[in-house]
């Protein structure tokens, strides 16, 4: 009898579990430090699809902008941010535009996505960015960036 008990309350367990709703994040917000000060949204849009996500996050106080936009995810990982790999960052402050495209062509930084799915998407990232889209340019350097966006 114990045992009968011990494998119903068994199978009803994985039959709650695999009814469990898959999470997502709760909340849409974007944080990273731009040359060692703080970036805080406090507006985030986004465009996603199956396989794309483009967001734009804006810090109101200083109406300073980071995009990125993912044109060709294939679920979770790593991400080339410049280079060939089809990732696009930028960084826009008033009076001024960085972007990760530069004439080198070569590897400006990353995204590392733990979450890609129909509830939204989370990971971290960090860039550099230039601003004439070249090297000679200035540079700015975008790191500690994290994303959390609810789809």
């Amino acid at each position: 009898m114990k045992t009968t008990l011990y494998a119903v309350c068994s199978l009803l367990a994985l039959a709650l579990a695999s009814c469990s709703e898959e999470t997502g994040p709760e909340t849409t917000v974007v944080n990273a430090k731009v040359d060692g000060v703080a970036f805080t949204s406090q507006a985030v849009t986004h465009l996603h699809a199956t396989s794309s996500l483009r967001f734009t996050a804006v810090q109101a106080a200083t109406s300073d902008t980071l995009i990125i936009d993912m044109p060709k995810i294939q679920g979770t990982g790593s991400l080339v941010i410049g280079g060939n790999g089809g990732v696009v960052a930028e960084y826009r402050a008033p009076g001024k535009y960085f972007t990760s495209i530069d004439t080198v062509n070569t590897v400006q930084g990353s995204v590392q996505l733990s979450q890609f799915d129909d509830k939204g998407a989370v990971g971290i990232f960090t860039f550099q960015g230039y601003r004439n889209k070249d090297a000679n340019g200035d540079i700015v350097v975008v790191n500690e960036g994290s994303f959390s966006i609810k789809f």
